[in-house]
């Protein structure tokens, strides 16, 4: 599989949140045709951490580490380094404790153990 495939996948698996994504990846980065995808991947990151907490959407970011959590699992070294560097370090960024906790507690441990590998500790929770 590569970037590509595993966008496409996740577009097709989560098309609210891909739209999402793809309008604020057009805000940050102005570009006819496809979208710069690691980049791409960094502003999942972002929507994701900006919805964190939200009561309503704790399923579904459940759902959506899951899906990267197996993707991860059969990824080639291409995915495995975007999954890591563009998505997993950009998690939690200067997201509220408060917040962070419910998000961090339904993430698999694989993804947990690159945020760590990575910061060094896992973000900061209530």
């Amino acid at each position: 599989m590569t970037v590509r495939r595993l966008q496409e996948s996740f577009c097709e698996n989560f098309a609210e949140i891909a739209e999402a994504t793809d309008a604020l990846h057009a805000e940050s980065w102005s570009q006819e045709g496809a979208p710069l995808l690691h980049l791409w991947f960094e502003d999942l990151a972002r929507l994701l951490n900006s919805r964190m907490g939200a009561s309503d959407f704790d399923a579904k970011i459940c759902d959506v580490f899951e899906f990267i959590d197996g993707h991860w699992g059969t990824g080639s070294a291409e995915v495995r380094a975007c999954i890591d560097s563009s998505l997993v370090e950009n998690l939690f960024w200067q997201v509220p404790a408060r917040r962070a906790e419910s998000a961090w507690r339904i993430m698999p441990p694989r993804l947990q153990n690159l945020y760590i590998d990575f910061h060094g500790q896992p973000p900061i929770m209530s």
